[in-house]
């Protein structure tokens, strides 16, 4: 149930709580905590993310280039009458969620060079969409630095997943958890969520295994 109305944040949330709850085979969203040891000063949390069901809501539609874009990319309505109602899909799947060592990275962020270097991609105008909803925020060189950091990881980790156990890069798909204050959070889910096997053999959430994400994560970096 969404309550704070971040919907990440909400989520993020989720996954913190079901470390601790029981679970049930039938439960659409199970997650299984992987012990770190104590060495590991790169990752707070590691979880199998064994099933989970995602909706698929398509509010609109854009021709030829995705925002955002230059001149910033207008989104069309799906009809010329407002319906009450959106076409949607419901899917189910597995992935592999990481939480970063908040204090690793808030030493990080503090480091000087990291942030000029986040000033200057925020000069960019394509940097200033932050929020994975769309919507244009000017954020902190931290939290854009945050933002990069993840976004990046997110991207060498699906990479890495393709090469290792095979499975497509279309069929891996991404979903950041960045926040700072309030919602403080640093997360990244690499899940895949289809209606064909891809989602339902169960070997991506086995590579969320830390005997085996461990080294394959420090390959990908």
């Amino acid at each position: 149930k969404v309550r704070s109305g971040n919907l990440r944040w909400d989520e993020y949330q989720q996954f913190m709580v079901a470390r601790g709850r029981r679970q049930r085979l039938k439960d659409e969203f199970i997650v299984k905590e992987e012990p770190l040891p104590d060495t590991e000063n790169y990752l707070g949390h590691l979880q199998r993310v064994v099933a989970l069901r995602e909706i698929r809501a398509l509010k609109s539609f854009t021709r030829i280039e995705p925002p955002p874009g230059k001149p910033p990319v207008l989104k069309q309505f799906l009809s010329k009458v407002k319906f009450d109602w959106l076409p949607a899909v419901e899917v189910r799947g597995e992935g592999v969620f990481l939480a970063l060592n908040m204090q690793t990275l808030n030493t990080w962020e503090e480091r000087e060079d990291v942030q000029t270097q986040a000033l200057k991609v925020e000069s960019l105008e394509e940097s200033r969409v932050l929020n994975p909803d769309g919507k244009q925020i000017v954020c902190s060189p931290a939290l854009q630095a945050r933002f990069l950091l993840l976004h990046s990881l997110a991207h060498i980790l699906m990479k890495q997943l393709s090469l290792q156990c095979g499975y497509s890069s279309a069929s891996l798909r991404e979903r950041l958890y960045v926040g700072n204050d309030a919602t403080d959070m640093a997360g990244v889910m690499i899940y895949t969520a289809t209606s064909d096997s891809d989602g339902t053999l169960g070997g991506l959430q086995r590579q969320g295994n830390v005997g085996m994400f461990l080294p394959m994560f420090y390959e990908a970096i």
